[in-house]
């Protein structure tokens, strides 16, 4: 049903999501400075290979950290008591820092240890290069510490598009340096421009909550944060597996392609971008709006959450499908432009397929993030890390039997596949606990049934095809009571009052 808190989340993720967006793109334009720069690709070569170790830290062991946090702050009341948990939020973002001060050194001093596994090949001027940019890296994984827990603690206090606009500031600054700076500093204006919008962001949350703070009344003081350790932990490890799983996608991904002919690697990584950039614009938004919402409902209003869960399934998997069909639309003219090179003829035909394929798997990584959000909310992150061995282990089985007969296309499938057998173990979990009813659990798989119909009639442009799978994308819609009946009218007593 159409309530007025399920509209506030929608409008919410969807305020992230463009933030995040924008963010990503800006990204995209300061690797595209670079390259322009430096076209023999040196300048990029150094850059990412100098960010990798300490983007792996932040990806696998920080943004878990930060997403085990949000129930835990939302459980405390955090921020809408006033400041009286301000200290002991200090107390974490000391001790996280500390610790990660400590951890950049040891990257740092040991760097000639670890150099030819992250740059085989590289002679010494370039890991000397190399090495630079991974001190200013170290320095910005360090700083991320007080980052995650700040935006852990407005996630959950309902600040979400604080949060992301605060981040944005990170590209804009790292574009404005590159800008300004390459002529005389090279691939480090680039390093040195993120540490510092890594400044400003921090500058800019400390900010806001000074402010907030300043706004709150003495008597809104709430009796301030506790953590359990032991009950944290048993949330965060599980999280910390999945991320590292999640992150070895790309890895085998590439040493699938790279058993392809020459340049695979390179038009698969870059084909699948597209793909890359949707799913993290959903993951980012969803992540930073629905597991705080989850959790307050879970806490107060199980059954309430357990509704909300069904709903958003059907939101995120109706949202998705005029994306997919876009694409497929759009694809093969969108390659055109970024290759248009007589000689590249072969590789825009595999790239537009991995761009295809690849995007197929857009309802069913929304439904995982929305099931794996909702599991976290409720504490048991034990099955996102069981669905995310799951994934890897079908994307690795599939990747080999599909690349040998389809190539760069079966890979792309592989990714697709992995996605939709992990979609379907979260929703299965859900219905076998009683939280996702058995007729609501049959009528998404009949969908995504119908879905991965109309995708085949779309890649073979069956016209006649994707008509009969809307209608009946429609019948089964109209069938389903809880599904469809409800979104027809308003909650009353969610209306918004004047």
């Amino acid at each position: 049903m159409w309530t007025r808190e399920r509209l506030a989340v929608l409008g919410q993720t969807a305020t992230v999501a463009v933030i995040t967006a924008a963010t990503f793109l800006a990204f995209f334009l300061r690797d595209y400075l670079l390259m322009r720069a430096d076209s023999t690709g040196y300048a990029l070569d150094v850059f990412y290979t100098g960010m990798v170790v300490p983007t792996l830290f932040v990806n696998v062991l920080l943004v878990p950290l930060g997403t085990a946090l949000v129930p835990h702050f939302v459980g405390s009341g955090l921020l809408r008591g006033g400041p009286g948990a301000w200290p002991e939020l200090t107390r974490l973002v000391l001790r996280l820092s500390a610790v990660l001060a400590t951890v950049a050194l040891l990257l740092a001093t040991l760097f000639g240890s670890y150099a030819q596994w992250i740059a085989p090949g590289f002679d010494a001027q370039k890991l000397a290069a190399v090495r630079e940019v991974l001190l200013v890296g170290a320095a910005i994984m360090a700083l991320g510490g007080s980052l995650i827990v700040l935006n852990a603690a407005l996630n959950a206090s309902g600040n979400q598009a604080v949060a992301a606009l605060a981040q944005l500031a990170v590209a804009v600054v790292a574009v404005a340096a590159v800008l300004t700076l390459y002529p005389a500093l090279g691939v480090m204006a680039a390093a040195w421009g993120m540490l510092a919008g890594q400044a400003v962001n921090l500058a800019l949350l400390l900010f806001y909550l000074w402010g907030r703070g300043r706004a709150e009344p003495p008597s809104a003081a709430g009796p301030g944060l506790r953590l359990s350790a032991k009950a944290l932990t048993l949330q965060y490890l599980p999280l910390v597996g999945a991320s590292l799983l999640a992150g070895l996608t790309l890895p085998i991904t590439n040493t699938l392609a790279a058993a392809l002919p020459a340049g695979s690697v390179a038009l698969f990584g870059f084909g699948y971008k597209v793909i890359l950039f949707l799913t993290g614009v959903i993951a980012t938004a969803l992540t930073a709006v629905v597991v705080p919402y989850f959790a307050s409902r879970h806490d107060t209003a199980k059954e309430l959450a357990e509704h909300d869960t069904s709903f958003f399934l059907w939101v995120i998997t109706l949202a998705t499908l005029p994306v997919v069909m876009a694409v497929y639309g759009w694809a093969d003219a969108a390659v055109a432009v970024i290759l248009p090179w007589p000689a590249q003829a072969g590789g825009t035909a595999g790239m537009t397929r991995v761009i295809k394929i690849g995007i197929v798997q857009l309802p069913f990584f929304g439904v995982s993030v929305v099931l794996t959000r909702y599991l976290i909310a409720a504490r048991r992150s034990a099955h996102v890390f069981f669905a995310a061995t799951l994934s890897v282990a079908v994307l690795v089985v599939a990747g080999r039997l599909l690349e040998s007969r389809f190539g760069l296309a079966g890979i792309a499938a592989a990714t697709t596949l992995s996605a939709g057998v992990m979609s379907v173990y979260l929703l299965v979990v859900l219905s076998h606990a009683g939280q996702v009813s058995l007729p609501h659990l049959v009528s998404t798989l009949v969908f995504w049934m119908l879905f991965i119909t109309m995708s085949v009639c779309l890649h073979y442009k069956s016209y006649t095809g994707i008509v009969i799978c809307c209608f009946c994308i429609l019948l089964l819609l109209a069938a389903n009571r809880d599904a469809i009946r409800p979104w027809l009218r308003l909650n009353a007593a969610s209306r918004p009052r004047f």
